[in-house]
């Protein structure tokens, strides 16, 4: 297990590095991508910036490093450390559903777009938790009507998109209406992301749409910095030069985490004989009762490839890890399995949601801490 748990651990780091906020940030500067808005290389005009999510901070920072001028908001998850940049004004809100902070964010958002200066370049920094850390209802939505309404489609285990959809229904950010809300004052609007969500719905779901514009998207520039597909492929290249033959699974991880991990042990179980690794990425989805022990779906899935392993017979290391360091409520990333950690009691725990509890008595979750970034889960399979 410390093999594999020790090239499990390198995959992840390589997946981390990949969708690092601040190079991407300084890598599209690069490119040219603000050229026209900057002017003069020697003397850049400043520009006005809109940093919010999980990755907001690493963000901002990329574009503080590239030596950008500008002056903005910042809006990060609570207990998130904020860097101190002039001309930057950091609020935090809660996630993931919002509370009173996050609901004094989005109006303090709201103040801060009506108070820009009539055609002023904006770009916007978005990524994914930026849904909940600031937030005001409809009209005619109570703040507790949104609430109960978030509490129960996570413990639903709907799809990221599927659950963002609902969210734009009951606010007055969403669903492109902050975007509409900013062109009124300046058509000089762009968004960088760092998707939490599937590439192609990255623009439509990632902090729930606030800016994308379904019926005429052109208006507003989405650019993707990177998403699940590059940390997951920077995870197997590291592993390949570990001496692992890599595949890659054959789809997005998006569906019930049981289900997603049978199929997942089913494509390894077909890979040929050797050292190999298994790499894939997502977001997998679970229903959890109300009362449930605090956890994760990352745990929960981990958990779930232990009692598969050893009911398959398989002498293989799992890992499901989230990239952006904290797995639900199980103040972990997730955890790494073996056969070893299935059996009957591991089912039990199963049943009862409790995975996190489990897997941390037997020290298989893996405390990443914060990660300043958020690009859905990553799972590796190996075998020696």
């Amino acid at each position: 297990m410390n093999v594999l748990h020790d090239d499990a651990m390198e995959a992840y780091a390589a997946a981390l590095a990949a969708v690092e906020p601040a190079p991407l940030v300084k890598r599209a500067v690069r490119q040219g991508m603000l050229d026209d808005w900057l002017g003069d290389k020697d003397k850049p005009s400043p520009i006005y910036v809109l940093a919010w999510g999980k990755a907001a901070p690493r963000m901002a920072w990329g574009l503080l490093e590239s030596k950008v001028p500008f002056t903005g908001l910042g809006i990060a998850p609570k207990g998130t450390h904020v860097p101190k940049i002039e001309g930057l004004r950091w609020i935090v809100g809660e996630h993931p559903v919002p509370g009173e902070a996050s609901f004094a964010a989005g109006a303090a958002l709201l103040d801060w777009i009506d108070s820009l200066p009539d055609g002023a370049p904006v770009l916007v920094l978005l990524s994914g938790g930026a849904s909940a850390i600031a937030e005001l209802p409809a009209p005619r939505v109570r703040k507790e009507e949104l609430q109960d309404r978030w509490r129960a489609w996570l413990r639903q285990g709907l799809p990221i998109e599927e659950m963002n959809a609902n969210r734009a229904k009951l606010s007055v950010l969403k669903g492109g209406l902050l975007g509409e809300r900013l062109l009124r004052i300046t058509p000089k609007v762009r968004v960088w992301m760092l998707a939490d969500a599937a590439p192609e719905s990255a623009p439509a779901v990632v902090g729930s749409g606030p800016l994308w514009l379904s019926e005429r998207p052109e208006r507003i520039q989405h650019h993707l910095l990177a998403s699940n597909v590059e940390a997951v492929a920077a995870s197997g290249i590291r592993l390949a030069t570990l001496g692992y033959q890599v595949f890659r699974h054959a789809r997005r991880i998006e569906a019930d985490a049981a289900a997603e991990m049978a199929a997942f042990l089913d494509a390894f179980a077909a890979l040929p004989e050797g050292p190999v690794a298994l790499v894939g990425g997502g977001e997998a989805t679970v229903a959890v009762p109300d009362g449930a022990p605090p956890g994760g779906r990352c745990a929960h899935a981990a958990l779930v490839a232990a009692v598969e392993l050893r009911k398959r017979g398989l002498d293989v290391a799992v890992a499901c890890l989230a990239t952006d360091g904290g797995d639900g409520g199980s103040g972990a990333a997730g955890a790494i399995v073996t056969e070893s950690d299935g059996g009957p009691d591991a089912e039990k725990a199963l049943s009862r949601f409790d995975a996190a509890s489990f897997l941390g008595a037997r020290d298989r979750l893996v405390h990443a801490g914060p990660t300043g970034t958020n690009a859905n889960d990553l799972w590796v399979a190996l075998r020696r």
